[in-house]
């Protein structure tokens, strides 16, 4: 077992088995937002989030409605922003 230090580790702590077998962590908890959190030497992956085993479909659906979010809430902040330059007092 080692702690993984390479770029497959997209910037969370993951740890690379002898079988080859790659699982990303988060505090403790398998948990990946951006791809499989395990992945197997045979090609066999699974989608985990806060330790929680979900299917492809609904780690998909999670990621897009995050991305969704994030991109209305940028949105909103911009529009805050634009909204009090024009506001003098």
């Amino acid at each position: 077992v080692q702690t993984c230090a390479l770029p497959i580790c997209d910037g969370a702590p993951a740890v690379k088995y002898s079988d080859g077998m790659i699982s990303w962590w988060q505090h403790d908890r398998k948990h990946r937002e951006d791809g499989p959190a395990v992945e197997y030497r045979n090609g066999k992956k699974e989608w985990w989030l806060n330790n929680k085993r979900v299917d492809k479909e609904a780690f998909e659906e999670i990621r897009n409605m995050r991305e969704a979010e994030a991109k209305m809430t940028a949105r909103a902040e911009d529009m805050r922003a634009r909204t009090s330059e024009r506001i003098t007092f």
